[in-house]
C-alpha cells in the first residue's frame, strides 16, 4: 500500500510539472463565482522537425516531468521489490531507476517517430466541450485516440506502439522468467496509468483554483 501511496504522489508531481504553461481551459470572470469554459487552443499545423526534434527532448530528457515518469515507477516496483532479483539498497533502486528511464526513452522515440511519419500532432490537446463526464471519458481516450495535424482524428499508434514496444523492449535486461505476457500486462498498466497523466492535464484548471501551491501568483 506505501508503494501505491508513494508511486501516486509522484504521479500527481509529473502531471503538476506537465501541466504548466497556457491551458486550453481558462476560468472565466461572470461577476459572480468563476466560470471554467473552453479556450482557443494553437491551431493545429503541421510540425517542423526543429519542433519535433524540441518537443522530443522536452518530454523525455529536460523537464521535471521526464524524472518523475521514471522515479515514481521505479520507487513503486523497488518498495515492491520487483524484481526480486535486482535486491534492495541504493543499488537495487538504481537498477530500477535505469530500467525506467531507458524503458521512457525506448518509449519517447518509438511514438514520437512514428508520430512524425504519421503526421500526428503529439501534444494532448484538452478538449473543447463542456461536462465532467465528457472531458474525463475524452481524456482516457485520448490514450488511444488522437488528431493529424489537419485536425482529424485517428488512432493514437504512435503511443501504443511506444509503451507496448518500450515493455517488450525490456525482456531483454528483465531476468529470464520474465516473457511476453508480463510485458503485454505491465504494457496495459502503463496504458493506464498514462491515462491518469491525460485526467490530470485535462482537469488542471479546476486543480489549479483549489490546489494553494499551484495558483498563479498574481
Amino acid at each position: 500500500m506505501g508503494a501505491i501511496l508513494l508511486t501516486l504522489v509522484l504521479i500527481v508531481c509529473s502531471g503538476y510539472a506537465q501541466a504548466q504553461g497556457p491551458s486550453a481551459i481558462e476560468p472565466v470572470s461572470t461577476g459572480t463565482a468563476p466560470v471554467i469554459q473552453p479556450a482557443q487552443t494553437r491551431p493545429f499545423h503541421d510540425w517542423t522537425r526543429k519542433e519535433r526534434w524540441d518537443y522530443y527532448l522536452k518530454e523525455n530528457f529536460l523537464s521535471p516531468g521526464a524524472f518523475f515518469r521514471a522515479a515514481g515507477p521505479a520507487l513503486g516496483a523497488h518498495m515492491g521489490d520487483a524484481p526480486e532479483e535486482w535486491g534492495q539498497g541504493m543499488a537495487g533502486y538504481g537498477k530500477r531507476l535505469g530500467d525506467q528511464f531507458a524503458m521512457r526513452t525506448i518509449q519517447g522515440t518509438i511514438e514520437y517517430g512514428a508520430a512524425a511519419a504519421l503526421r500526428i500532432d503529439p501534444k494532448y490537446r484538452p478538449c473543447q466541450c463542456r461536462g465532467f463526464f465528457k472531458r474525463f471519458g475524452y481524456a482516457v481516450l485520448s490514450n488511444a485516440v488522437t488528431y493529424r495535424t489537419d485536425g482529424s482524428r485517428t488512432l493514437n499508434a504512435p503511443n501504443l506502439a511506444g509503451i507496448y514496444g518500450s515493455n517488450f523492449a525490456s525482456l531483454a535486461w528483465y531476468p529470464e522468467r520474465y516473457s511476453y505476457k508480463d510485458a503485454f500486462r505491465e504494457g496495459t498498466q502503463s496504458l493506464m496509468i498514462g491515462g491518469s497523466f491525460n485526467i490530470f492535464r485535462e482537469f488542471w484548471p479546476e486543480i489549479r483554483r483549489i490546489v494553494p501551491f499551484a495558483r498563479k501568483k498574481r
